[in-house]
């Protein structure tokens, strides 16, 4: 056994009340600060760049984004040409939409649906396929979930040369 003096510790042999056992912080030009000093002023430089070109157009595109999401929508059509897959990021190919009503190629959405279907959750349970825009839950299966777009479109008018009318003119 270890007698009970030896785990104490051992005050330092200086009693006095003015005395501090920790050290003295040190200014810069080396003299001992005290916490009660006065502290120096401290002059704040700003660092940013009036004249930055790339904050000017960052500034002017900010102001352009604000501006279009405050105008009210515009009534005009939208133009299938226009229209891209989100998953393949190309026009769509046999376009089908979504009952959430998001629009994907046919052989993109579906290959995206039925991974959704393979995947399992953490508990070891199916998971059912969702929408790969708003997660919406979608059925390959069920009626009204996935919905085949048939479009006429007129590029192939364009492309084919008018038929001249031929008048029949009866004797």
């Amino acid at each position: 056994m270890t007698p009970p003096s030896a785990n104490k510790r051992r005050r330092s042999s200086h009693n006095s009340p003015g005395h501090s056992s920790k050290r003295a912080k040190r200014n810069s030009d080396g003299t001992a600060s005290r916490r009660g000093s006065k502290q120096q002023n401290v002059e704040s430089i700003d660092l940013v760049d009036e004249d930055n070109p790339l904050a000017d157009t960052l500034q002017k595109q900010r102001a352009e984004q604000v501006q279009a999401q405050g105008a009210p929508p515009t009534d005009a059509p939208v133009r299938l040409s226009n229209l891209t897959c989100v998953i393949c990021m190309d026009t769509p190919k046999d376009l089908t939409a979504t009952a959430c009503g998001h629009l994907f190629c046919h052989t993109c959405l579906m290959e995206a649906l039925i991974a959704g279907e393979n995947r399992v959750n953490s508990h070891g349970e199916q998971r059912r396929s969702q929408c790969p825009v708003c997660r919406k839950t979608l059925s390959r299966t069920k009626n009204g979930d996935v919905i085949p777009l048939a479009l006429k479109l007129k590029n192939g008018l364009a492309t084919q040369p008018r038929r001249k009318r031929t008048s029949v003119v009866e004797v």
